[in-house]
């Protein structure tokens, strides 16, 4: 993945490589170099898998320009009908630091989830875009609780979200986000009912009063056995007239593959985000994301 900020001519570089096995072990190694004040922030996380073992992430983000230390203890315990719980605590500086997270990868049976969170801190506003949370297990739960705060602004964003699940269920995700500084609430009640194919149908709405800007969130997804995911969405930030379309298509089969294509455009500085991800997958075989601008 490159993502490039042309304002501050910040590049960002994302090498994953994942090795897997039956009950085999991730390593994700992750350098990001933030080329304008020469931060380098590496990430080394390594989890130990096993039928019902666990997952633990930590992330230790490093920003050397002003000694900011991000603590991410994530643990995850992953059973045939078990349960994801992600705790993430974000914490933004009192000057303009921008933190990334582009992947956060849980398993099932033989399945592979692609959590990829982007988070974009504006030239002037703070933009914050949580595009992709999915996770899956049998008939399993997920809470997840996101709590960002920025300390310049005494923002706090709590976004709970519970997820039940039945066999062919439904999901409400319930998040609240509160910005105490100007009082914006935003609410974002998404409901999706399930059927043995059924389809996903995700709309968002977020809406800033203070400046009006309206971000809308389509989100459609066709699932059949074999099928295909395809996820549009499309952010505008009224303010700014910023467009960020991130249009998501997914082909999948039962040893199938993954092909993530995200294009993120910035109307306002036209700077283009382009973020393939291509990912083979067979029953006990083996991943490899490669990211090219």
């Amino acid at each position: 993945m490159v993502m490039s900020i042309s304002n501050k001519d910040n590049i960002l570089r994302l090498a994953l490589i994942t090795a897997y096995s039956n009950c085999g072990a991730h390593e994700f190694i992750m350098v990001m170099s933030n080329s304008n004040k020469d931060n380098i922030l590496p990430l080394s996380l390594v989890t130990a898998c096993s039928s019902g073992g666990a997952h633990e992430f930590i992330m230790v983000m490093s920003n050397s320009n002003k000694d900011n230390i991000l603590r991410l203890p994530l643990v995850t315990a992953c059973s045939s009908g078990g349960a994801h719980e992600f705790i993430m605590v974000l914490s933004y500086s009192n000057k303009d630091n921008i933190l990334r997270l582009p992947l956060v990868t849980a398993y099932s049976n033989y399945g592979a989830h692609e959590f990829i969170m982007f988070m974009s801190n504006s030239n002037k506003d703070n933009i914050l875009r949580l595009p992709l949370v999915t996770a899956y297990s049998n008939y399993g739960a997920h809470d997840v609780i996101m709590v960002v705060s920025n300390s310049n602004k005494d923002n706090i964003l709590r976004l709970p979200r519970v997820t039940a699940y039945s066999n062919y269920g439904a999901h409400e995700f319930i998040m609240v986000m509160s910005n105490s500084n100007k009082d914006n609430i935003l609410r974002l009640p998404l409901v999706t009912a399930y059927s043995n194919y059924g389809a996903h149908d995700v709309i968002m709405v977020l809406s800033n009063s203070n400046k009006d800007n309206i971000l809308r969130l389509p989100l459609v997804t066709a699932c059949s056995s074999g099928g295909a995911h395809e996820l549009i969405r499309v952010m505008s930030n009224s303010n700014k007239d910023n467009i960020l379309r991130l249009p998501l298509v997914t082909a999948c089969s039962s040893g199938g593959a993954h092909e993530f294509i995200m294009v993120l455009s910035n109307s306002n500085k036209d700077n283009i985000l382009r973020l393939p991800l291509i990912t083979a997958c067979s029953c006990g075989g083996t991943r490899v994301h490669r990211g090219s601008e």
